[in-house]
């Protein structure tokens, strides 16, 4: 088996079960509970600073308001209304970078180059993946640095109306926008779809699944990773199903415990 195709416990927003979802304390609790990797989202406040946060809009005092029409201040008090502290997305690549890898979902069109420059300027140790609905965001990254790892994210409506997953389609986006890795939602995963994306060299993540038995189909499946909000109950799964012939537990790590991820299969590192 190459070392690349390593199979990942990706945590949702962090650990949602266990935290509120895109937090610091939702990252550090995927952490202890065994994700090789975290995965969050991205927006921006009026006064461009980048947040980690899912929601388009969020709950004050008078109602909900875009988080885009929020300055970061008001973001701040708007999330303590609401219990929770808002990260700053540079704040979060200094903290975790040295530590996990990071899958970064780009929810807005726009924040590419902010992204990619404070990727840059921070060098997280372990290659990032950076995702997203919208192919032309990740052709946007690939275009300011060819380097990054890019994964396009697809839902079950997305496939029915745009044909994504068509075999010429995923040629296309593979080889022109170098997409690395598709992120699909698990109900429209089958093994038809993860020998496609593998014969195009492409990595297939599975989302969102915290079923265990949705899980264990998955991996029977050969997905490369799912990502969950019980990042520790995914390991358990990998646990009672690894064997000496098929090792799923902490392949992501080399023999000294570091991360060797690789955004596409067949990439050394």
């Amino acid at each position: 088996m190459n070392k690349t195709d390593r199979f990942l416990i990706i945590g949702h927003r962090g650990a949602a079960a266990y935290a509120h979802e895109n937090t610091i304390a939702s990252l550090e609790e995927a952490i202890s509970r065994h994700a090789d990797m975290v995965e969050f989202d991205v927006r921006g406040t009026a006064d461009g600073i980048l947040v980690l946060h899912h929601d388009r809009t969020i709950k004050t005092e008078i109602g909900r308001r875009p988080v885009s029409k929020l300055s970061f201040n008001q973001l701040q008090e708007a999330a303590r209304l609401n219990g929770f502290a808002v990260a700053k997305f540079a704040d979060i690549v200094k903290r975790f970078g040295p530590t996990i890898p990071v899958n970064i979902e780009i929810k807005v069109r726009g924040f590419a180059p902010e992204i990619v420059s404070i990727l840059e300027k921070y060098r997280p140790a372990y290659p990032p993946v950076i995702s997203s609905f919208f192919p032309w965001v990740l052709g946007r990254v690939k275009t300011l640095n060819g380097t990054l790892a890019t994964g396009l994210i697809v839902g079950r409506e997305q496939a029915h109306r745009f044909g994504f997953l068509g075999r010429p389609m995923l040629k296309l986006l593979a080889q022109n926008i170098g997409i690395s890795s598709l992120h699909l939602q698990d109900s429209i995963i089958d093994s038809r779809k993860v020998k496609s994306a593998h014969d195009l060299g492409m990595r297939l993540f599975a989302w969102t699944v915290d079923d265990e038995q949705r899980m264990r189909a998955l991996i029977g499946l050969g997905v490369d990773g799912i990502i969950t909000n019980r990042p520790d109950l995914l390991y358990g799964v990998c646990v009672q199903m690894s064997s000496e012939k098929t090792p799923l537990i902490r392949k992501a790590r080399d023999e000294e415990g570091k991360f060797v991820y690789a955004g596409s299969r067949g990439e050394s590192t």
